[in-house]
This record gives structure tokens, C-alpha cells and sequence, in this order.
């Protein structure tokens, strides 16, 4: 038997499935998100080809009495594909202007019951506009169980980045 982590009020009433989750919980809302940045940036695009970078702190929350297995990735859409003309090596292009940086590969973390961890990553903008940052996926599931769910996101996270000399 694979143990589950039930609240201490229904540990006595019944023996649960394996795969059970804590009945205050949905298994797509074990984890909540958050992302957090500064709302707008200025910076000078015209100079020549250097991109603004904004710190971004992504903070999840586990909204269960258990310890939850999440893996967290960040994406963008692409539009096209580039060839580097001194290598040859193909590249993305970014449809929506944004490249993260940072540790921005699918990463797996334990979250302890009822915890709260941050993770710091970079976006970078590519050109003048408003973006929005909620690009994270989160996948969790409680311990015990085999199945990740895709939990649901919490709100839009719009940034405005701007070209220097116009403001705001």
C-alpha cells in the first residue's frame, strides 16, 4: 500500500485509494503561481541590437497538507526559424518577443505541505511593447501519487517595455 497524506479528520473515517488526493484539493489546483516583475521597463532598443532584461520572480505555492512533486517550465511560441550565416546552426525566433534566461529548463521540485518556494529567472525583450509573462507551466502531483496534472494559472502578468525617449 502506497501511503497517502490525508487531514488528521479523515484519517479515521475510511482507508483512501492509492491514488486519492486530499478532497479540499483538485489535483489542477495543488499548486498556485505567481510571477512577479517590475510593471514597466524603459531602454534604448535604437542603439543597436542589446535587449532589456527584467528579473522575474516566479513563486509557487503548495496548497496542500501534503508534499507535492511540481515541475515547472517556462515557454514562448515560435514563428519562425533563423540560420546563423557565420555557423550555419538553426535557431527559434521568438514570436512573442520574450527570451528567458536563467534557469529556465523544466525543473522538479519537492514542495513541502502547505509551502512556499521562489525561483528568479530573467526575461528578455527583444524590441518596444506590452508582454505577458505568465508563461509557466506548472505540473504537480502529491506524493505518493503517479499522475501530474497541469495546474491552473492564476492571473495575467503583463510588463510594458518601452523605447527610451518616448516614455510612457
Amino acid at each position: 500500500m502506497v501511503p497517502v497524506c490525508l487531514p488528521q479528520s479523515m484519517a479515521l473515517l475510511s482507508e483512501p485509494s492509492p491514488h486519492s488526493v486530499s478532497p479540499s484539493h483538485s489535483p489542477y489546483d495543488l499548486v498556485k503561481h505567481y510571477v512577479d516583475h517590475p510593471a514597466s521597463l524603459v531602454h534604448r532598443f535604437s542603439t543597436g541590437g542589446a535587449s532589456c532584461q527584467a528579473p522575474v520572480i516566479i513563486t509557487l505555492q503548495n496548497c496542500s497538507h501534503c508534499s507535492v512533486q511540481a515541475s515547472i517550465e517556462l515557454y514562448h511560441h515560435h514563428k519562425e526559424v533563423q540560420q546563423d550565416q557565420k555557423t550555419g546552426s538553426k535557431h527559434p525566433v521568438p514570436d512573442s518577443g520574450v527570451v528567458w534566461t536563467g534557469a529556465t529548463c523544466q525543473r522538479h521540485i519537492t514542495l513541502p505541505a502547505n509551502s512556499k518556494q521562489t525561483l528568479s529567472v530573467f526575461a528578455n525583450f527583444t524590441r518596444p511593447g506590452v508582454y505577458n509573462l505568465q508563461t509557466v507551466k506548472v505540473w504537480a502531483r502529491q506524493e505518493g501519487t503517479t499522475d501530474y496534472h497541469l495546474q491552473r494559472w492564476q492571473r495575467t502578468s503583463v510588463i510594458a517595455v518601452v523605447e527610451e525617449g518616448l516614455g510612457l
